[in-house]
């Protein structure tokens, strides 16, 4: 249950917690906190409002609710949105963009409480083969799900911004606000768990570890300089007349290295191989989920070849 105590006592550790803006974790960690975050209020939501079985008798307030629990999760923008934009004259696009088979699975459970409960009648009307006459339905009235969405979205925000900015009584405003009436029931009792969500989420985040400090000082780093020259002692001419390195080579790009120092007896081409491992990847990416998209990898592809590769010789 929400108390004023409990609440600050959560705040504090939340902003113990928090990565700060310049803080090269900073998006991955809160992007992950409004996932988390936007998960369990669907979850919480949707369970609340339709706890009651004889709530599914009113469809013009039930759908919305079960359309904004299969809602597409919104991944943000780099570096500074989280959330979906309810200002935005797309953001119902993007939030129902091929949702069929999750709202299918919101509906099942439905149907079969209803029939558990004697109303096959009413059942019928929340099979998943009308799916798509819902989803409809809730498009040509749209207020009430994006009443859904921008509580969600006030509330995330309000969390990243209590992380950030540290001011306990901004958010308390704003978590109020958010929760106060959502779908015209009072949920301001779900503060407590918000923060606790947003805490675990935070915890799993922290840096500790060789991990961790790879994944900080390289993988994230946009500005990492170059390898440095490959040994003191290299100058002077690039080959002798002997076809042997010895302590004069010198490269230009020391990023990139093939052979120091190669026999006399070794032929002049060599087969370069890219190495790059599974956990340098996961480093890199983190643990996606399954629903992330193709254009984010694909992002994040094209950020990882632009940096400086290590090469080895065969």
């Amino acid at each position: 249950m929400f108390t004023e105590t409990t609440s600050l006592v959560l705040a504090n550790e939340i902003m113990c917690k928090s990565p700060r803006e310049r803080d090269p974790r900073y998006f991955r960690t809160w992007q992950r906190v409004s996932l988390a975050l936007q998960r369990a209020l669907r979850a919480w939501i949707s369970e609340r409002c339709l706890q009651d079985v004889v709530r599914f008798q009113d469809r013009d307030a039930a759908y919305p609710i079960l359309v904004y629990a299969a809602c597409r999760l919104s991944y943000g923008r780099p570096k500074t949105e989280f959330t979906f934009d309810v200002a935005d004259p797309g953001v119902l696009a993007s939030a129902l963009h091929n949702i069929g088979m999750s709202l299918k699975l919101v509906l099942e459970p439905v149907e079969k409480r209803l029939h558990a409960a004697g109303m096959s009648e009413l059942a019928r009307r929340y099979t998943a083969v009308w799916r798509q006459d819902i989803l409809r339905t809730v498009k040509n009235k749209s207020k009430p799900l994006i009443a859904l969405l921008a509580a969600e979205a006030k509330l995330v925000d309000g969390v990243i911004d209590l992380g950030t900015s540290g001011d306990i009584r901004r958010f308390n405003r704003t978590a109020n606000a958010a929760l106060r009436n959502v779908a015209g029931e009072d949920m301001r009792d779900l503060i407590d768990l918000v923060l606790k969500e947003a805490i675990r989420v935070l915890t799993e985040e922290q840096p500790c570890g060789v991990d961790n400090l790879v994944d900080v000082g390289v993988a994230q780093h946009d500005h990492a300089p170059a390898a440095g020259s490959p040994h003191r002692g290299v100058g002077g001419k690039e080959n002798s007349d002997h076809r042997d390195s010895h302590r004069g080579s010198q490269m230009t790009d020391p990023r990139i290295v093939s052979d120091v120092q190669p026999a006399a007896g070794e032929p002049s081409g060599q087969i370069i191989e890219v190495v790059v491992s599974d956990r340098a990847i996961e480093v890199v990416f983190g643990a996606r989920d399954p629903f992330d998209g193709a254009s984010q990898l694909a992002g994040d592809c094209a950020e990882i070849f632009e940096r400086p590769v290590l090469l080895r010789a065969s």
